[in-house]
């Protein structure tokens, strides 16, 4: 998380998660999961965009990650659990397009073989921390 500092909200996180859950590939389950169609002014049609919220295992803390803009494949295994975690790239002044601007990747044992590998492309990404259980 520290290194995903234009993900927006993501100064408050890190205020508040401990330490220890300061990293994306602690929340690996997702709680929920929602697809819509927003207009863009900007781009001037409709972009997808996906909120999720995602939990670590013990489920104390959860997340809410709204991606908007996002292109690419979510793919689930439902049988075993959906991964082991998520991972968030910033391409952010590295020459891709502004649409890309993040990678949103599952963090999956062996996901090449069972072919549940989600790689989702984004233009923004915000975070906010919507539960806490102590």
């Amino acid at each position: 998380m520290k290194n995903s500092s234009h993900v927006e909200g993501i100064g408050t996180l890190l205020q508040t998660l401990p330490e220890e859950m300061q990293h994306w590939h602690r929340f690996g389950r997702i709680a929920e999961l929602h697809f819509t169609q927003e207009w863009d002014d900007m781009h001037g049609r409709a972009v997808a965009c996906a909120e999720m919220i995602l939990t670590d295992d013990a489920e104390q803390y959860a997340i809410r990650l709204t991606l908007r803009n996002v292109r690419g494949r979510f793919a689930f295994d439902l049988q075993n659990g959906f991964c082991c975690g998520v991972s968030i790239q910033e391409y952010f002044g590295r020459g891709y397009e502004a649409d890309s601007r993040f990678r949103f990747a599952a963090v999956e044992f062996a996901s090449e073989e069972q072919g549940n590998n989600t790689a989702v492309y984004c233009e923004r990404i915000k975070a906010e921390l919507i539960e806490e259980k102590v």
